[in-house]
């Protein structure tokens, strides 16, 4: 009977020991273009600008450059600020009602946030838009 016990509790912190290490939080707001969990960002601000947009299998692709709105704010991870993938909330290509009822076409400038790992193991820059909460970006 005691041995059940002591196996019981071992297992019991086992779980929680596991439950821990997977947290898939993010200190980032857009954490919907992140790819693993318990990361921080930087922010830079600034401008989207809307480049290409392709029709494609499930859904459309659109390409976007970023400049940041203080010159001084250059990409850290050597990243380029053109080619950008603008993408849905949830990873996937945008229908192309999404970019329509936004308002979206190839020229289109957004106010957007572009986000750099500081600490962790999550996507190294994930892009995102304030008015347009439902899109993100991420190099191409």
């Amino acid at each position: 009977m005691r041995g059940q016990r002591v196996g019981l509790r071992l297992f019991s912190l086992l779980v929680v020991a596991l439950a821990c290490a997977c947290d898939g939080g993010s200190s980032s707001p857009s954490s919907a273009g992140t790819v693993g969990g318990g990361c921080a960002y930087s922010r830079v601000t600034g401008t989207a600008t809307i480049t290409s947009i392709a029709p494609a299998a499930g859904g459309v692709t659109a390409s976007f450059t970023f400049v940041p709105a203080a010159p001084s704010d250059t990409p850290k991870l050597g990243e380029g600020t053109s080619g950008i993938l603008l993408l849905a909330a949830n990873g996937q290509l945008p229908g192309t009602n999404v970019l329509a009822d936004n308002g979206i076409a190839v020229g289109t400038v957004l106010s957007a946030v572009r986000e750099e790992l500081v600490s962790g193991a999550c996507s190294p820059v994930v892009y995102s838009f304030a008015t347009i909460p439902t899109l993100s970006g991420r190099p191409a």
